[in-house]
């Protein structure tokens, strides 16, 4: 570019981030206007108003900071080895609208959005990353990056196998753990030992503790959908016990239900499919506005922003290690693995435990894995009986009335006193993968 090109294309980027600091903004009064607001989760929102750049992260943790996507890297491997992970998403409808022509048009909305925000933070180009080799636009991310000239770190790749029943498959996914605890000692020049990675495994079992008790008041709807995905997208923004205390103090509010906090308005729903990023909260707010109360749902950035349950056999090193593969492999519901049985299970099992009555499919446009597993399991649990709604959007706001609609259709339809059917086929005997068992 010569200088006037680059001078309009700077003042092009500072319009559109100006534009994305609004949506921020908005959608931070937005939460902290609500009738449920409390003082306990003025928390999470001041989080979301530090700028996500990696020279603030290790300022304010004083280590090394790395980027990564996905929930397929084990956390307690960069916490035991001192390293900030900083999970990146995008979530600004203005940073994907804005993307350009240099961007494929059918490309996933959050992936849009974050190329946008590597060119608008530069620091964020030359830090190192961690990709774990998931959808085509992940595995394609960092290369798209380098391209336009937004990356210039170092990339390590976590090859993701694609077949999670087979046994070369589970080894070789233990393998490239152990590739990525060398790659961070690298990084962070320290030694993982056995007591380093237990100390870190105790923290995060507290953030699952935290996060399994918010799940079951949300399961009696005593947690809002708004609240629930403001928490959990918050998860790694700060340190982790700071983010734990802060969670245990709003559980204990959602645990009394004073003052406004609302009760379950049902009928209440499964919500499965893509993930829903801060501040891009249409669907949320669209669900509440209808009456629609999300009692449990599958989302990666929801529910399993952290695997549930780690189970450990082996307590030496090498036995520590095994058993975190297992948890975030056999653990994940992507739909990047082969047959789709353990989420069907999941929503079978949920509705026999809690009071749901439909379920709907979050798709974005863009995002094939989740566009092609939805029309599957819509096709499995349509002929079951199950009363279902497939919503494909992104993130413009130009659809919401559309969208409107048809939630307000789709409550009128589970509104009746009609309960589900359910089918074997659906409720298989066949349980998932017990996580932390042995391989």
């Amino acid at each position: 570019m010569n200088d006037s090109e680059l001078s309009r294309r700077r003042r092009f980027l500072a319009r559109v981030m100006a534009k994305r600091d609004q949506e921020r903004r908005e959608e931070i009064d937005s939460l902290g206007n609500r009738p449920d607001f409390r003082d306990e989760f003025g928390y999470f929102l001041d989080l979301y108003e530090k700028t996500r750049s990696p020279e603030n992260f290790e300022a304010r943790f004083n280590r090394p900071v790395v980027a990564t996507f996905c929930l397929l890297a084990p956390l307690e491997l960069f916490y035991a080895l001192d390293i900030q992970p900083l999970k990146l998403y995008g979530g600004s409808p203005a940073l994907g609208q804005l993307a350009g022509p240099d961007v494929p048009a059918t490309m996933c909305p959050a992936m849009k959005s974050l190329l946008l925000e590597l060119e608008a933070v530069p620091s964020l180009k030359s830090i190192p990353w961690v990709i774990p080799t998931t959808c085509f636009w992940v595995r394609k991310f960092f290369d798209q990056a380098k391209f336009l000239g937004r990356a210039s770190g170092s990339v390590h790749y976590l090859e993701t196998p694609k077949v999670k029943t087979s046994a070369l498959a589970q080894n070789n996914w233990l393998l490239q753990i152990y590739a990525l605890a060398d790659h961070l000692k690298t990084i962070s020049k320290v030694s993982l030992t056995r007591n380093r990675l237990l100390a870190a495994i105790k923290v995060f079992q507290r953030a699952r503790r935290g996060i399994f008790e918010l799940l079951e008041l949300k399961k009696v709807g005593k947690v809002p959908l708004s609240w629930f995905l403001a928490i959990t997208g918050s998860f790694f923004l700060d340190r982790t016990e700071n983010w734990i205390l802060a969670v245990e103090k709003a559980k204990n509010v959602f645990a009394k239900g004073r003052g406004d906090i609302k009760g379950a308005a049902f009928p209440g729903i499964f919500l499965s499919g893509s993930p829903i990023h801060f501040p891009n909260f249409k669907l949320v707010h669209l669900l509440e506005e209808v009456g629609l109360t999300v009692l449990v749902d599958d989302l990666c950035s929801g529910e399993r922003v952290i695997p549930r349950h780690l189970a450990i056999g082996d307590p030496s090193l090498a036995g520590i290690l095994k058993a975190l593969a297992e948890t975030y492999f056999l653990g994940c519901q992507c739909p990047i693995f082969a047959g789709s049985e353990r989420r069907l299970n999941s929503i079978y099992q949920a509705y026999r435990s809690v009071n749901l009555k439909g379920v709907i499919f979050h798709v974005l446009k863009g995002c094939h894995c989740f566009d092609q597993d939805s029309c599957l399991l819509v096709n499995r649990l349509g002929k079951a009986g199950f009363k279902l709604l497939r919503l494909e959007t992104d993130y413009s706001p130009a659809d919401a009335p559309n969208l409107l609609t048809r939630l307000e259709a789709f409550r009128s339809l589970i509104s009746s006193p009609m309960a589900p059917a359910f089918s074997p086929e659906v409720g298989s005997t066949d349980q998932p993968p017990r996580i932390g068992q042995r391989l």
